[in-house]
């Protein structure tokens, strides 16, 4: 019987600085594994915010990437949470219909009484949380954009790399 565990190879995990916060600091901010991360997400004070900061900002780009390659679940998820409301994207279409019902929203915070701003001049909770979601949905239309250009550009290389090994084949005949 063979032993399906894998070794992986040696380990050095350098640290910096001077003061005990600031050498643990330094190995968050070389990066952590997500397992780690998520391990310590509850640790206290300014390591905890950076581990949760980093955790936070590895989400996000998880989430473009997923709705690049036609994963909208994260995003879906995302927004749900972020406006408390319900979201459903069945198709690519209702994808790209996401930012103008997103804009709309957002006009209808801005045409109520509070014109979206609180009495201290900070935008209100519905405001910001519309604005978040505007730009991460913005992000994910220009991931989704670049992602069909490489496909379209590797299809055609594809094709013409095809098209080239054949063209020898046809003078043959």
């Amino acid at each position: 019987m063979e032993n399906n565990v894998v070794e992986y190879g040696p380990v050095h995990i350098e640290v910096s600085g001077k003061t005990s916060t600031e050498r643990k600091m330094s190995v968050v901010d070389a990066g952590v594994t997500s397992i780690t991360a998520l391990a310590l997400s509850n640790t206290k004070g300014k390591l905890g915010t950076a581990i949760r900061a980093d955790m936070a900002e590895r989400g996000l780009l998880a989430t473009i990437h997923a709705a690049a390659q036609g994963n909208f679940r994260p995003l879906a998820e995302q927004l749900a949470i972020g406006l408390g409301t319900s979201i459903i994207i069945r198709t690519a279409d209702e994808f790209s219909s996401v930012g103008y019902w997103l804009d709309r929203e957002l006009d209808k915070v801005l045409a109520s009484k509070s014109g979206g701003m609180t009495s201290a001049g900070k935008p209100t909770t519905a405001h910001a949380a519309l604005r978040n979601a505007i730009e991460l949905v913005a992000a994910c239309y220009t991931a989704r954009a670049e992602q069909k250009k490489r496909d379209a550009e590797r299809r055609a290389a594809a094709a013409q790399s095809s098209d080239a090994a054949q063209a020898p084949a046809l003078r043959a005949a």
